[in-house]
């Protein structure tokens, strides 16, 4: 990696590139891969390939809790480019992850003024209101989130099962269980969404078991 970087400073991209090639084949799908890749697409001219590379790492970064890796390079994407609804919709998952409420929601609305139909953004903002116990914004977006999931733009987005499994987390705290349990049914038959999928199960195990002690209580009156 420290090579790779040395050749972009040279300006000698093309075996930058090369010597990533190499890292990625020793050791894959490394984020520190990812940073110094989007910065050799950008020496290129590579504006989109370096934010796909920077959001992947970003991804990583935020998933392991590695909010010390992953805050420099949220700097480093909003420096370079501003208006990148992702990138600010990064900046607002590194303040949610830490229990930082009010500068994640900042970050999400300005994630989703820059790019209304991000159903991600939209998502994101929704389980944040809905674990502040804010329901009918969370509403808001939840519905708003599955209007464009409906389009045929975004057809299949992965995002779309998120936006159902946050319905369906409202639908059983307003007591509606049966569209709790719809929206569970269409988490479970989204494509490549098997972390929704894993969150799905344990939100329709929460909704049976009240329905569950319903029945009981009614048995026994």
């Amino acid at each position: 990696l420290d090579i790779a970087g040395c050749l972009r400073a040279m300006g000698d991209v093309e075996r930058a590139i090369a010597t990533l090639d190499e890292v990625e084949r020793l050791s894959p799908d490394l984020p520190e891969r990812h940073v110094e890749y989007g910065r050799c697409l950008a020496a290129r001219g590579d504006v989109a390939g370096r934010d796909l590379q920077w959001s992947i790492a970003c991804g990583q970064w935020l998933d392991a809790k590695q909010f010390e890796r992953v805050a420099p390079l949220i700097d480093e994407m909003l420096e370079a480019a501003p208006g990148n609804a992702d990138a600010w919709n990064a900046k607002g998952s590194f303040h949610d992850r830490q229990q930082q409420i009010a500068p994640a929601e900042v970050a999400y609305r300005r994630a989703i003024a820059l790019d209304p139909v991000s159903i991600a953004s939209r998502v994101n903002l929704g389980n944040l209101y809905e674990s502040s116990n804010r329901l009918v914004e969370a509403l808001e977006q939840a519905a708003a989130a599955l209007r464009i999931a409906g389009t045929p733009s975004t057809d299949g987005h992965p995002a779309a099962a998120g936006a159902h499994l946050l319905r369906a987390k409202i639908a059983r705290r307003q007591k509606q269980y049966a569209l709790g349990l719809e929206h569970l049914d269409a988490v479970a038959l989204a494509p490549g969404a098997e972390i929704q999928q894993q969150a799905a199960l344990f939100e329709r195990a929460r909704i049976l078991d009240v329905l569950a002690a319903g029945v009981v209580e009614r048995s026994e009156e």
